[in-house]
């Protein structure tokens, strides 16, 4: 399935300076859309929606006034399955010597980035989801935009700190020039029937507002208040995985809620309690070798996100 909509994208797709990218433009205005997906390779859910806007497009189904970009971020990695192929695309936005396949591939999407009047940056989480949520830095415009476009009724604000950055999400790098940037969250990674509907609706909908806010027939403001607000949480603990043994109960997904000192660790590993209440986000369960120790430890096993006050 990925192979054939890889080859259909390459076939139908309209660009000269990055291969993995459509660009259409519909001449009444200029707002510049960039709709980004395969970010990281096995997060494959949104694809076939692409693949169906590219064709909406082309056929007259689906119509836009403005510029619109539709690229995949690395397709190489989804190839193999695999997150990335040798450093993750995603921490990649910024000015760095690394030559990495993904930093030189960040190095051929930014300058399609900068010319961005909105991102929306199409992503899924490893482990099953409660429900699609949004994350990215809560800017105003950007919490507008994803309030008109209600994909989600909760929100995380991945704002990050003040201070020298060493990686740099493409939301972030976005965000940074003034411009709205979202990334929503739409379930576990991989093809699935509920992460292609979403995405479908999330481009009808960014394409019938942007022309509508272009015509001047309303205000970005009006649409979001048409909206239910979005409930907006931030992280507040963060578990470090600075031990091998320490392992998750089974079955743990994002956005389950949990309380201070409930046992978060599997039975006969190193206890983990949770140390404050609010809702899960971002368990680990990594791959382990024959020897019972994980093959990667990430930085954090898990982190805790509580309602922004």
């Amino acid at each position: 399935m990925l192979e054939n909509l890889l080859k259909t994208f390459l076939a139908l797709k309209e660009s000269q300076s990055y291969p993995w990218m459509h660009q259409h433009n519909g001449h009444a205005h200029s707002f510049h859309i960039v709709l980004s997906t395969l970010i990281h390779g096995n997060e494959t859910g949104p694809l076939p929606a692409f693949i169906w806007a590219l064709q909406a497009l082309k056929s007259g189904e689906l119509s836009y006034g403005g510029r619109l970009t539709l690229l995949l971020g690395n397709p190489e990695a989804a190839r193999k399955n695999q997150r990335f192929l040798e450093s993750d695309l995603n921490r990649m936005f910024l000015d760095t010597t690394l030559q990495t396949h993904e930093a030189k591939r960040s190095r051929e999407i930014r300058p399609i980035f900068d010319t961005a009047d909105l991102l929306l940056d199409f992503h899924q989480t490893i482990l099953p989801s409660a429900k699609p949520f949004y994350i990215f830095p809560w800017t105003k415009v950007s919490a507008q935009w994803a309030r008109a476009l209600a994909l989600a009724d909760s929100g995380i604000d991945a704002t990050p700190p003040k201070g020298p950055a060493t990686t740099r999400c493409a939301d972030d790098y976005v965000s940074l020039r003034g411009k709205p940037a979202i990334t929503i969250e739409m379930g576990e990674k991989g093809f699935h029937a509920e992460a292609e509907t979403l995405a479908k609706t999330a481009i009808q909908r960014v394409l019938r507002i942007a022309d509508s806010l272009a015509q001047g027939r309303t205000t970005l403001t009006e649409y979001a208040q048409e909206q239910p607000e979005i409930e907006l949480f931030e992280t507040v603990y963060r578990e470090r995985y600075d031990n091998p043994q320490l392992r998750l109960r089974p079955n743990l997904i994002n956005f389950l809620p949990i309380q201070k000192g409930e046992v978060l660790s599997a039975p006969g590993t190193p206890p983990i309690h949770a140390a404050v209440s609010g809702k899960l986000l971002f368990p680990k369960y990594p791959s382990v070798g024959s020897d019972g120790r994980p093959l990667a430890l990430p930085k954090e096993i898990f982190r805790i996100i509580a309602k922004a006050p």
